[in-house]
């Protein structure tokens, strides 16, 4: 498991001062780029030469609304690890710990020469293991 702290920008808010539906996915990738970066392999999972790491399905389950100038903790928890896809679940979690939004995700490891499903590199798998 890993948290982030995000604070809910005014320009993530739509007309009635809630955070747009959109935004939350932003919040979530953003805290698995975080999270990423924390085990200092940035590199070889956003730039790799040889690998790419599609989210080919996402969903998400809204609680509570979100207001501008709050700060959520965005948790990011391992749900399944095959061979070659992983999914993901994340809590994003007002003050207090209560639960506003709840997001899934499946990532498969894409083989980038031949643009087809690959085993996930040991690093990689290491990695998403840490959570």
């Amino acid at each position: 498991m890993a948290d982030i702290k995000k604070m809910v920008k005014f320009s993530d808010a739509d007309a009635a001062g809630v955070q747009f539906y959109g935004r939350i996915f932003e919040f979530t990738h953003a805290a698995f780029e975080s999270f990423v970066k924390s085990k200092n392999l940035y590199n070889e999972y956003f730039a790799s030469s040889d690998f790419a790491f599609p989210i080919i399905k996402v969903e998400a389950d809204y609680k509570l609304p979100l207001f501008p100038g709050e700060e959520v903790t965005v948790e990011i928890n391992m749900r399944e690890m095959r061979q070659s896809s992983f999914s993901l679940t994340f809590k994003v979690l007002k003050e207090g710990g209560t639960l506003a939004a709840e997001v899934s995700t499946v990532i498969v490891c894409v083989d980038k020469k031949k643009w087809q499903k690959s085993l996930l590199p040991p690093l990689i798998k290491e990695m998403l293991e840490s959570l």
